[in-house]
């Protein structure tokens, strides 16, 4: 059945090639004489501009992939969990994490396991539970209701903003960053603590 095929994608791109070549021959032509370049030099700039234009496709799926790649591949469906680890950690755990990536000068790890500290001790503490359907934008909802966070530069919007820069921007976080984010998680953890109606 293949051997009666005559609209292969191979010979339309054989064709393409010669109305390519034979487009290139007549425009050499002077006075219509014969080319003034050989038939060898047609077909080499023909396959040459082939190259080129195959090659600055690559270069362009290789910017959009290098530039948007991360950021679709880490796309959830809404049926995958979506902000905690599969391992369910202690908040002890958690910490102890951001110890060693902060040990390790891993800032931006460092950062997310704050942020994960951060939803452990809200769960813990009964005012956010674990919903693993839970997206980033629903957490930001929630977070400018909580009664004992500061209602005004409110903490935990810092980490979520930072968490969402981490894993759809491709952020690197820096010590300082990470000073901020650590601050912001003591605060929110100095007003859990607090009895329930007393803000600082």
């Amino acid at each position: 059945m293949e051997k009666f095929q005559k609209t292969s994608w191979q010979w339309q791109i054989e064709q393409i090639q010669q109305r390519l070549g034979e487009w290139i021959a007549t425009k050499l032509r002077f006075g219509g004489q014969k080319p003034l370049l050989p038939d060898w030099l047609i077909t080499f700039i023909s396959y040459s501009l082939w190259f080129l234009l195959f090659a600055g496709l690559a270069w362009i799926a290789y910017l959009l992939v290098s530039r948007y790649g991360k950021q679709l591949s880490f796309r959830r469906r809404p049926d995958e969990p979506k902000q905690q680890p599969s391992k369910q950690y202690t908040l002890a755990e958690l910490l102890s994490q951001v110890q060693y990536f902060q040990n390790q000068k891993n800032y931006s790890e460092a950062c997310r396991y704050l942020y994960l500290a951060m939803l452990q001790k809200l769960n813990d503490a009964n005012l956010v539970p674990h919903q693993t359907s839970r997206t980033d934008r629903e957490y930001a909802k929630i977070f400018t209701h909580l009664p004992r966070l500061a209602p005004v530069n409110n903490p935990a919007q810092l980490l979520l903003r930072t968490h969402e820069q981490l894993k759809f921007a491709d952020r690197t976080i820096t010590d300082a960053g990470f000073d901020s984010c650590q601050q912001a998680y003591h605060q929110i953890a100095r007003q859990l603590e607090q009895p329930a109606g007393q803000n600082s």
